[in-house]
């Protein structure tokens, strides 16, 4: 950028554009030991600190979409195998996009009676526009509306953000090749795949496999503990807890993801965010 300073004779006079330096690997092998520079320095944010591997995999792919590194450390996050961009980093994305050609954001209905509805107008270049909208009944069917957290304490926001994430996706796909906003990676349901080592087929190859006792099938109880995984996963964000504290406690019950914990492990760090959200 042009810098403006003044002389001697106390007029303004602009000193000529002056290049910055910005560091861009030319191989795998810079990259990588890049990635791990950053991965331990003070910059780096808390999620990916420490985290080499998927500081290089988020940097390609804001490479991909036009963002820097450091842009890409701050917009960018992954969940369940899903990348999402952070607040309105979608929207962000897609009014640089070259094909924007300006918006239109309105709310319709009401929160009392049930029937607030966001919507989102896109217009692109080409002359087309792209409207998208979410509606309470729309939050109630995907299960969302009154979920502890951000469904509960910013409503008209959530509804919102859906609007505007699918009408970024439908005017102009090319901007965020298939990015998810944050709110919608934390609800894609994880593939979970179950590996049968034995050579046994059906029922009986299955509970061989998880050495099941026949005599206790229709004793057993299978606790659903994805209401609670949901709640947890509210809270942690709200309280904006940090995602080695997280990983701290993962590691001491020797598990990987929340997933693995169990109802009683799960309950109680809910009741701890709990406390800790009340107290801010």
């Amino acid at each position: 950028m042009n810098v403006v300073r003044k002389n001697e004779s106390n007029e303004l006079s602009i000193l000529p554009k002056q290049d910055l330096f910005i560091y861009k690997p030319t191989s795998l092998e810079e990259a990588l030991r890049y990635s791990e520079i950053i991965a331990r320095a003070g910059i780096c944010p808390d999620s990916l600190r420490g985290k080499p591997n998927d500081i290089f995999c988020i940097t390609q792919v804001g490479a991909e979409i036009g963002l820097s590194c450091f842009q890409s450390m701050r917009a960018l996050g992954c969940i369940n195998g899903r990348i999402f961009a952070y607040g309105d980093g979608l929207f962000a994305l897609t009014k640089r996009h070259p094909k924007y050609a300006g918006c239109k954001e309105w709310f319709e209905g009401s929160l009392e009676d049930g029937t607030l509805t966001a919507f989102t107008m896109i217009k692109t270049t080409d002359g087309y526009e792209t409207t998208q909208s979410f509606s309470i009944e729309d939050a109630k069917l995907a299960k969302l509306w009154g979920k502890p957290g951000p469904w509960s304490l910013y409503r008209r926001r959530m509804l919102q953000w859906r609007a505007r994430g699918y009408a970024s996706r439908d005017a102009i796909p090319e901007a965020t090749y298939g990015i998810y906003t944050q709110d919608e990676a934390y609800n894609i349901e994880p593939v979970v795949q179950v590996k049968i080592k034995n050579e046994s087929k059906g029922m009986e190859g299955l509970t061989k496999s998880l050495n099941i006792n026949d005599d206790n099938i229709e004793e057993a109880e299978i606790i659903d503990t994805k209401p609670l995984i949901d709640e947890l996963k509210g809270l942690i964000y709200l309280t904006e807890t940090k995602e080695e504290a997280v990983q701290k406690y993962l590691d001491k019950k020797n598990v990987k993801t929340l997933e693995e914990l169990n109802t009683d492990q799960i309950t109680n760090l809910i009741n701890n965010l709990k406390s800790k959200l009340e107290k801010k």
